[in-house]
């Protein structure tokens, strides 16, 4: 804040003095390249979010119309009182069930790949969905899809009956940072993270060096301190060609959870094709480890 000033008029006017005075050369402040830097990071700040979450409305009338009978709408409550659907399976005798956060991309009835390979193991499921995602109205945000998954995770153990302990977090590139703290504050069976990241404010800070983009980054999605505290065995599946996520990003996240934990590097594997490259054949066995 400026400092108030004040004009002793009782002393009058101040006597002008004479000074030499030498010219020098003016050199004009570079402000091109300003104003671009701050038309960067305002746009990295305002259009975060259109950038972040990319939502499909597009969805079946049913599950069963994609090949998922097993599963049935639910109505997951989230913490600010936000319904979302989310499809549910119990699980056959003691299997395990799965609670399933998606990318950035799509809605949970894209997810019917992965849904058909958990369920074929006997394993429950609950592929939970995001608000502003599929038919939930809102709009997407990190505290809100964050919100989301806890109420489904408190539908699992509320509604469902089933134990903190038989439940496994399965998250996907974006569901990764969505699960994060629920593995870190809760007595889960096991976490498995597919193409995941550290910090969606590291990876913008990777992609724009020299650039202050902390201060405008409004989510950042940081699953390293919950990482650090994770205490189910832990495992993490990446491609070794992945054009979304850098190595070093996904090798600071395995670096910081404690044992037990695997890093699963798939070869020739990118962002979206893990299945295709023998990803889930681990899937499967890590579902078989923590039964």
């Amino acid at each position: 804040m400026k400092a108030n000033r004040h004009l002793d008029k009782s002393r009058g006017p101040p006597k002008l003095q004479t000074v030499p005075c030498t010219l020098h050369p003016v050199k004009a402040p570079p402000l091109i390249p300003l104003i671009a830097g701050a038309a960067v990071l305002g746009a990295l700040f305002n259009a975060q979010g259109l950038l972040l979450y990319d939502p499909d409305e597009t969805m079946p009338a049913r599950p069963a119309d994609i090949g998922l009978p097993e599963l049935r709408i639910v109505d997951t409550l989230a913490g600010d009182l936000v319904f979302v659907e989310s499809w549910f399976a119990p699980p056959r005798g003691d299997r395990p069930t799965v609670l399933y956060c998606h990318g950035r991309t799509g809605n949970i009835s894209k997810e019917a790949e992965r849904a058909r390979l958990i369920l074929d193991q006997g394993c429950g499921l609950l592929l939970q969905g995001y608000r502003g995602y599929g038919r939930n109205r809102g709009v997407p945000s990190e505290r809100g899809l964050k919100a989301d998954a806890l109420g489904g995770f408190d539908f699992l153990t509320k509604r469902a009956g089933i134990a903190p302990g038989r439940i496994v977090l399965y998250g996907r590139s974006l569901g990764s940072g969505v699960l994060a703290g629920i593995g870190a504050d809760r007595p889960v069976a096991g976490i498995l993270f597919e193409t995941p990241f550290d910090s969606i404010l590291r990876l913008a800070e990777d992609a724009q060096p020299g650039l202050p983009i902390g201060l405008f980054i409004g989510e950042p999605y940081d699953s390293m301190p919950h990482a650090a505290r994770f205490r189910a065995p832990f495992v993490i599946l990446h491609g070794t060609e992945d054009e979304f996520i850098p190595s070093r990003n996904v090798q600071d996240l395995y670096d910081a959870a404690p044992e037990p934990k695997r890093l699963c590097w798939i070869p020739g594997g990118r962002h979206c094709d893990l299945l295709q490259k023998g990803a889930a054949a681990k899937i499967t066995s890590f579902l078989d480890i923590v039964s």
